[in-house]
């Protein structure tokens, strides 16, 4: 819990519109006591700090952890994750189909989930 609310208190420090998500196994109601706690933060890369945005412009990412692993974050910037997700991939979109929200202030994560909730026809 104590790396959750530190995830949340880095995602207000990014600012007003950086929201946090809970993915992959845990979110998805998979989790066992072997699984980790994997979280995206999605905001703009562009209130990242130099040392921050250098790693997301070599990586495509900004990624943090409590130092085993077991639980971490991984931050991409929201038009990244749109460009992504838009590709139509199963992988992106089970993640974000599955995905609970920890913290949205704006209501930017919960749009996505909306707009990429079900496939469109046309990729049927």
């Amino acid at each position: 819990m104590v790396f959750c609310n530190k995830a949340i208190a880095d995602a207000k420090a990014y600012g007003g519109d950086t929201a946090l998500l809970l993915v992959g196994s845990l979110a998805a109601g998979y989790g066992d006591a072997w699984a980790d706690i994997d979280m995206w933060m999605i905001g703009s890369k562009d209130v990242l700090p130099a040392d921050k945005r250098k790693e997301y412009d070599q990586t495509g990412q900004v990624f943090v952890d409590r130092g085993d692993l077991e639980a971490h974050y991984s931050f991409y910037d929201i038009h990244d994750v749109s460009k992504r997700l838009n590709e139509w991939l199963d992988e992106a979109l089970w993640l974000v189909q599955t995905s609970r929200i920890i913290y949205d202030p704006k209501g930017k994560a919960s749009d996505l989930l909306k707009r990429f909730s079900a496939y469109p026809k046309e990729v049927l």
